[in-house]
C-alpha cells in the first residue's frame, strides 16, 4: 500500500496566476504518484480572482489526471471548522503544507494536527522566509512568526527546505534546533533534441521576463536598463500583478521606452501558452530580488534560453557554463550583457543554447531529487 500525501495549498491546477507554489506541487505529483497517493486540498479561486473556478467540481474530492484526489474548497465555505471537517475525513501518513501565513491552507492544518497528531507534519515555506517576502506586510508576518515560535507551535513539525539558504532562512526564524529535511523542487525538464531553439544573427535580440509583475521580482530595474540601451531589441512580459500602483508605473516606464525597443506585455498566460512564447525568444532576463526556485529559470535554460538573472537564486555560475550571466543588482550590468547578446552572432549564441541546455540537466538529477523526497516522506 501506497504512503498517502495530503497537500494544502491556496491554489492548484487549473488555476495558474500563482506560478511558482502550483508548478512545485503539480511537478511533484507527476514525478511521484506511482509512489505515493497524493490528495490536495486547495481554494476554488485563482490567485487574484473575485470568482471561483467554474471549471471544477467544488467541496467534494475529484480526479486529477488519474494522478491525485483534488478538493476546491468553496470561498464562502472557508472557515475554521470546514478545514477541521475536511482534514478529519480520513488519516494520512503526511500532512504536507505549503507556505506560512494562510489561515485555511498554512495556518489551520497546523492548528488542526497539533491536536489530533496524526501522521507527520511537514510545512514548505516556499520562500515565504527569504528577507524579501517578509519585507512585504512586514510587520504581521514578523508578529506572527514572533507568536509562534513562543507558543512552540512548529517545535513538532518538519520543515522541508529547498537548500542550504533556505534552511538558514528557517533557523533564523525559528531555532537552530528546528527539523528541517532538504529536497530541491522537481522540475519540469525538456530534451534539447526534441526542441528547436530560435536562430540568432549578430544584431539581433528577443528577451523575455516571466515574472510577476512586483516589487518582489523587480522588473523596474529592467526597465531603468533599457531606457538607456541603443540597440533595437524586442522584449516581451509575462505575469500577473498584484499591486495596481505598480503595475501602473511598470506600464508607463514601459510605453516611454525608446521607439527602438519593441515591447509587449502579455499579461498572464498559462503554462502551456508560457513555453510557446518562451520559445519565440532567445533569452530569459529577471533582476529578481530572489527566487526561492524560479520554475520559469530553469524551463528556459532546458529550452535553451541563456539566462540573465540576478545572482539571488539557485542557477549560479551560468557565465562559467556559457548558459547565461548572474548579475548584481544593477541596471548598467544588466544593459552591458543586454548588449553583449545584441552583438553574438549565430554560432557563438548557439554554443550557448547548447550550453543552457547541458547546464540545467547537469543541475538537475532527477533520481537523485525523487531520492530526496523519499526521505522527506519517510
Amino acid at each position: 500500500m501506497k504512503p498517502s500525501v495530503i497537500i494544502t495549498i491556496d491554489w492548484f491546477d487549473p488555476a495558474y496566476n500563482a506560478g511558482g507554489p502550483i508548478s512545485s506541487i503539480v511537478n511533484l505529483i507527476n514525478h511521484l504518484h506511482k509512489e505515493f497517493d497524493f490528495y490536495v486540498f486547495t481554494g476554488a479561486r485563482d490567485y487574484g480572482s473575485n470568482m471561483d473556478l467554474t471549471t471544477v467540481k467544488t467541496d467534494q474530492w475529484m480526479d486529477w489526471n488519474g494522478k491525485a484526489q483534488v478538493y476546491y474548497m468553496s470561498t464562502n465555505l472557508k472557515t475554521k471548522s470546514n478545514v477541521f471537517k475536511v482534514l478529519k475525513e480520513r488519516s494520512y501518513d503526511y500532512y504536507y503544507v505549503q507556505g506560512m501565513f494562510s489561515f485555511c491552507f498554512s495556518i489551520y492544518p497546523l492548528i488542526w494536527w497539533k491536536q489530533f497528531y496524526v501522521g507527520k507534519l511537514i510545512v514548505a515555506p516556499r520562500g515565504m522566509l527569504h528577507s524579501s517576502a517578509l519585507s512585504v506586510k512586514s510587520f504581521r508576518k514578523r508578529v506572527f512568526l514572533a507568536i509562534t515560535k513562543f507558543m512552540g507551535w512548529y517545535d513538532d513539525v518538519f520543515f522541508h527546505s529547498t537548500d542550504a539558504k533556505e534552511s538558514i532562512q528557517i533557523r533564523k526564524n525559528f531555532s537552530k534546533n528546528v527539523k528541517i529535511r532538504e529536497a530541491s523542487m522537481l522540475p519540469k525538464i525538456f530534451d534539447f533534441e526534441n526542441i528547436k531553439p530560435l536562430p540568432k544573427i549578430a544584431k539581433q535580440l528577443r528577451l523575455v521576463c516571466v515574472s510577476r509583475i512586483s516589487k518582489e521580482k523587480n522588473v523596474m530595474l529592467l526597465l531603468d536598463a533599457l531606457k538607456n540601451l541603443d540597440s533595437p531589441i524586442q522584449i516581451s512580459f509575462l505575469g500577473p500583478f498584484g499591486d495596481k500602483k505598480y503595475f501602473e508605473s511598470f506600464i508607463y516606464k514601459l510605453s516611454n521606452l525608446p521607439d527602438h525597443i519593441t515591447t509587449k506585455y502579455y499579461g498572464n498566460v498559462r503554462p502551456d501558452r508560457v513555453m510557446q512564447i518562451l520559445q519565440k525568444n532567445h533569452a530569459f532576463i529577471s533582476p529578481s530580488l530572489g527566487e526561492n526556485y524560479g520554475h520559469a529559470i530553469a524551463e528556459a535554460l532546458s529550452l535553451g534560453l541563456p539566462a540573465i538573472i540576478s545572482t539571488n537564486t539557485p542557477w549560479v555560475d551560468l557565465e562559467k557554463a556559457n548558459a547565461g550571466f548572474n548579475l548584481e543588482l544593477n541596471a548598467q550590468q544588466f544593459l552591458e550583457k543586454i548588449e553583449a547578446l545584441y552583438t553574438m552572432d549565430e554560432a557563438t549564441f548557439s554554443k550557448m543554447q547548447l550550453a543552457a541546455n547541458r547546464y540545467i540537466k547537469k543541475e538537475i538529477n532527477i533520481s537523485k531529487l525523487k531520492n530526496q523526497y523519499f526521505k522527506l516522506f519517510n
